[in-house]
Parts: C-alpha cells; sequence; structure tokens
C-alpha cells in the first residue's frame, strides 16, 4: 500500500498547466491549486486585502471593491520592488492555507496530490515533492497566447512574462517535461502519458516527511 506521492506541476503563464491540471485530476489526481489559493487570501475583508489595498492604493479595486488582479498585475509585474512586496504580503497567508490542505490530504488517504504553482521552483516547494513537472512552450508562442486570452497590450504581456523566470532555467529542476506548444486536442493524450510516468514513481510520505514538508512550505514561502 502506498502513501501520498507530491507531484509539482508548474509552468509559465500561458502555458497550458491549468489544462494540463484539469486533465491530471481527470486522470485521477487530487491538486492544490495556489492561483485558487492566491484569489482566497486576497478576497475582500481578509487581513491580506487590507495589507495589499494599503500598499499598493484602492486603485486596485474593482466596482464591487474587490481586488482586480489585472489592475494590481499592471502595477507590480513591470516594477520587481513592487512584484517582491506583493509575495512578501501574500506568501505568509498562502502557506497557512497550503499547509491545512495538504495535512488534510494526508490524513484522507490521498495518493497522488499535484501542486500546481507558477512559482513552485522559484519558492522553493518544488524541493518537498517526488517528481515535478515543467509544461513548457516557446516565448513567442507564449506572448502569442497571452495576448489573445487576456486581450493584453504587448508591453504589458511582455512585461508579465519577463517578471517569471523563463522555461529554460526551470528545465533543469523538472523530472519531466511536457511540451505544450501543440494544440489543444494534444493535451489529454500527452497527460496520459505524464500519468503513467507519474505511477511508476513509488515514493511514500512518512508522518515525519509530512511535519518536515509542512515546515519547509512555511520556511520557502514566507523567506
Amino acid at each position: 500500500m502506498g502513501g501520498l506521492l507530491v507531484v509539482g506541476l508548474t509552468g509559465g503563464i500561458s502555458s497550458g498547466k491549468s489544462t494540463v491540471s484539469k486533465e491530471l485530476q481527470r486522470n485521477g489526481c487530487q491538486v492544490i491549486d495556489f492561483d485558487k489559493l492566491s484569489r482566497e487570501v486576497n478576497k475582500k475583508g481578509t487581513q491580506c486585502y487590507k495589507s495589499l489595498v494599503q500598499e499598493f492604493g484602492e486603485e486596485i479595486l474593482d466596482k464591487d471593491g474587490e481586488i482586480e488582479r489585472k489592475k494590481l498585475g499592471e502595477i507590480v509585474f513591470p516594477d520587481k520592488t513592487k512584484l517582491r512586496k506583493l509575495n512578501g504580503i501574500t506568501h505568509k497567508h498562502i502557506a497557512i492555507l497550503f499547509a491545512k490542505e495538504l495535512l488534510w490530504h494526508f490524513l484522507t488517504g490521498t495518493r497522488y496530490l499535484v501542486l500546481d504553482s507558477p512559482l513552485l521552483i522559484e519558492t522553493g516547494l518544488h524541493r518537498i515533492c517526488h517528481f515535478t513537472v515543467l509544461v513548457s512552450v516557446p516565448e513567442d508562442v507564449q506572448l502569442e497566447r497571452l495576448i489573445a486570452r487576456d486581450e493584453m497590450e504587448e508591453e504589458h504581456a511582455k512585461a508579465r512574462i519577463a517578471s517569471q523566470m523563463k522555461a529554460e532555467d526551470k528545465k533543469r529542476y523538472a523530472n519531466y517535461v511536457l511540451d505544450n506548444s501543440g494544440t489543444l486536442e494534444e493535451i489529454p493524450a500527452k497527460t496520459k502519458t505524464l500519468v503513467e510516468a507519474i505511477k511508476k514513481k513509488q515514493s511514500w510520505i512518512s508522518r515525519y516527511f509530512l511535519f518536515a514538508s509542512v515546515a519547509a512550505a512555511f520556511y520557502y514561502l514566507l523567506f
């Protein structure tokens, strides 16, 4: 009987990482989505929300008073100092939610748990994963998809991509690289091949490793 196997899933914006994540769920994996955790901690009325409004002003809010991610992104992604401030505010709150979800999956007997995070490598969370997957696309394809998807000006799209670690640099941390430069229709078959590779990874997580992982998660996300 196997224990919990932790799979790290990462990729740049518009790489198709979220689509692969959904396919992994369809193939029996459980997922902790760090984008969802980020949206959760940024909800109106939370301490994180209050800190972000105090730091970046009410211009980041939409008509309902919620934080508008696009407006916030246009402020922080061209400016590394502001991006560091954003991460410094949000990561501690995300770490608490993540620790709770990780513990829940361990206690309920999850077999394959995917940590879906665009900053998996940058935050060091790949170190608590048994298997790390990078969804990769050429930068010109990434730019084209981002502009089309978010109706973003090319200047802002380039700044968003430039704010992230390059895929080529991430590859040295990955156990598996999924090339997503093709069509959407190719993803299910590619994901099934990925799932086969994951299931060959015979590993498990002990109670000691669980608590070490939680401690490491707090360290990497907070510092």
